[in-house]
């Protein structure tokens, strides 16, 4: 499944020097959204946009970077765990 490659992809160059961590995927209505928590946001930035610009998408990617030092944003997955 094409979805399933470029996902492991992204994944591969976010987290192949330990810069980031993959969080959880959702799948809903036709779209994949792929979570990740990075250290150095810079240096992901850097990865996305090499595979975002490059012409040869193999699917339509977008993604979108925030500050969240305190991984408020993950506590649903962390409650969730627990439960």
């Amino acid at each position: 499944m094409l979805v399933k490659e470029v996902g492991e992809e992204i994944s591969l160059a976010l987290c192949v020097d330990g810069n980031a961590l993959f969080l959880a995927r959702n799948t809903w209505n036709g779209e994949r959204q792929l979570l990740f928590r990075v250290r150095d946001p810079e240096t992901a930035n850097v990865t996305l946009q090499r595979l975002t610009t490059g012409g040869d998408e193999k699917r339509h990617l977008e993604y979108r970077m925030w500050s969240d030092p305190e991984w408020s944003e993950a506590q649903w997955f962390f409650t969730a765990q627990t439960s």
